[in-house]
């Protein structure tokens, strides 16, 4: 559906170096889906624009749905925590 094109047009936004371009696509396809895994991308694109903050919230929020959907382990969950210390270094 919508969503899923949503999806596949956020990523190729982002694979091509546009995570700009990608973020609304990804947005809409979150919000059309409620799919936790989206939330990893919406993360990173923030990531790759500087956007720290916006990208640990987000990041946050991935965590926290993804335990409860079963779809992270302790692994994960610890890997996660990496990138949520990085972030808290850069902001400061």
């Amino acid at each position: 559906g919508e969503a899923k094109q949503d999806f596949v047009d956020g990523m190729a936004f982002f694979n091509a170096g546009d995570p700009q371009s990608a973020l609304p696509k990804l947005t809409r396809a979150y919000e059309a889906s409620k799919e936790p895994r989206i939330l990893y991308n919406i993360a990173s694109c923030h990531e790759k624009l500087k956007q720290y903050v916006k990208a640990r919230v987000f990041l946050r929020q991935y965590k926290d749905m993804a335990t409860q959907a079963g779809l992270l382990d302790d692994h994960g969950r610890a890997e996660i925590d990496v990138y949520l210390g990085t972030y808290d270094r850069l902001i400061g």
